[in-house]
């Protein structure tokens, strides 16, 4: 975001059941969010990024929150 408070990834695939994003590191106490879905995702930092762990029934394709692309923002972060 413009004001350094957001970062925004998309993604094509959610079935993993990872992401990783390797520039990235949130800082502790920051929120990660799947666009589209309530609940925050449960993260963990993992060298100089960040691995998202998707819920298992966002894994299933019937129960997410669109077809094609999926967008997660990380709130309070810093970018490395």
């Amino acid at each position: 975001s413009k004001d350094g408070s957001r970062v925004y990834a998309f993604f094509n695939d959610l079935s993993a059941g990872e992401l990783t994003l390797e520039s990235v590191q949130p800082r502790a106490g920051s929120t990660v969010r799947l666009l589209g879905y309530s609940q925050p995702l449960q993260w963990k930092a993992e060298g100089k990024g960040v691995k998202i762990t998707i819920p298992k029934a966002l894994q299933i394709v019937e129960n997410q929150p669109c077809r094609y692309m999926w967008g997660v923002v990380i709130q309070n972060r810093t970018i490395l």
